[in-house]
């Protein structure tokens, strides 16, 4: 929405969509996405911006500290909340009311949580028309494809490791002390030519790539591969004709394994600690339970954007905890 300098561009821009399109809108508790807030967010975008995203067998991959380690211990509720009312919840009932549309369907993100996500997505093909998911793409939709600083790794583009056999001498292991301790901060050139590239992002339903990342599930009893591979955050791919190359090449293709065995445990293990210090609603609500002032902006922000949607579906409004429980505090 920041591509319009103002309301009038907006309204004037949505005026001009036919009524007879339907519509599908977004909605989610408006509490709980203040904690997004709290994230450092002028530290990961400057750190975005210049992030290196291919990489090969001799990178030290500890490089990635600079997104999966950041993040903030507290929230601090501003005492004007008026941005909302060009971002999320605050332009709900604005939208509606530009667009007007004759068919609306609202969808709450509860419905797309990884346990809810296929069957939600089948009722809204059917009930738009386009193409049904499939089965064999069943988790694919079951994957939690937000995963906090890791999703920030692949947002823009996937993350590419170049496996070539020349990078064997000077491979990065974190069991190998002498490698760490005599080259700290030494990621070597990247040597494209006659590698073989893997990508690393979130779990989706690529075309003309394989996933591999059974292969890289070491020492798991098939229970735990199995439990893995529902409720996996991170996708490994490689092209077909890729991957059955490099597995002839039996000297590279261990290497490869034991190299990203170790990748995809540091990236498991960082980001799940960087979930678990993340601010959660909990600690918003009480940031606003104490400042009684930002509680009260954030309310008169937050309240004519709900108008249409309270209307329309009221049971939505009921489902969110957060909400009832920041109402609860207002009247306090």
């Amino acid at each position: 929405m920041e591509k319009f300098g103002s309301d009038r561009e907006r309204e004037k821009y949505f005026a001009l969509v036919s009524k007879s399109v339907p519509a599908l809108m977004q909605v989610r508790d408006p509490i709980e996405s203040l904690k997004h807030g709290a994230l450092n967010w002028d530290l990961l975008l400057a750190n975005l911006g210049d992030l290196q995203r291919d990489f090969s067998l001799a990178f030290d991959y500890h490089y990635f500290d600079k997104i999966l380690r950041i993040r903030k211990a507290t929230y601090e509720p501003p005492k004007d909340f008026s941005y909302l009312n060009k971002q999320g919840p605050g332009i709900w009932t604005s939208l509606v009311n530009a667009l007007n549309p004759q068919d609306l369907v609202y969808m709450d993100m509860q419905e797309i949580s990884k346990d809810r996500a296929f069957d939600t997505l089948t009722k809204l093909a059917k009930h738009f028309n386009f193409n049904l998911p499939q089965e064999k793409d069943r988790k694919v939709y079951e994957a939690k494809h937000f995963s906090g600083n890791l999703f920030f790794l692949w947002s823009n583009a996937p993350l590419v490791l170049w496996v070539n056999s020349k990078d064997l001498s000077n491979k990065y292991s974190k069991k190998n002390p002498k490698n760490v301790l005599a080259n700290p901060n030494k990621n070597f050139e990247i040597i494209k030519d006659g590698s073989f590239r893997i990508y690393f992002t979130a779990p989706e339903g690529h075309l003309g790539v394989v996933d591999i990342a059974e292969h890289f599930e070491d020492e798991a009893t098939q229970e735990e591969i199995t439990k893995e591979a529902m409720t996996k955050e991170i996708g490994v791919y490689m092209q077909e004709g890729e991957f059955k190359a490099l597995r002839k090449d039996a000297m590279l293709w261990e290497a490869t394994k034991e190299y990203v065995n170790e990748f995809l445990e540091y990236l498991k293990v960082e980001s799940k600690k960087a979930q678990n210090e993340r601010i959660t609603t909990e600690q918003v609500l009480e940031a606003l339970k104490a400042d009684k002032e930002a509680a009260k902006n954030l309310e008169a922000v937050l309240e004519p954007s709900l108008r249409h949607l309270k209307k329309a579906r009221p049971d939505i409004i009921k489902s969110w905890k957060y909400y009832q429980n920041f109402k609860k505090l207002c009247k306090g």
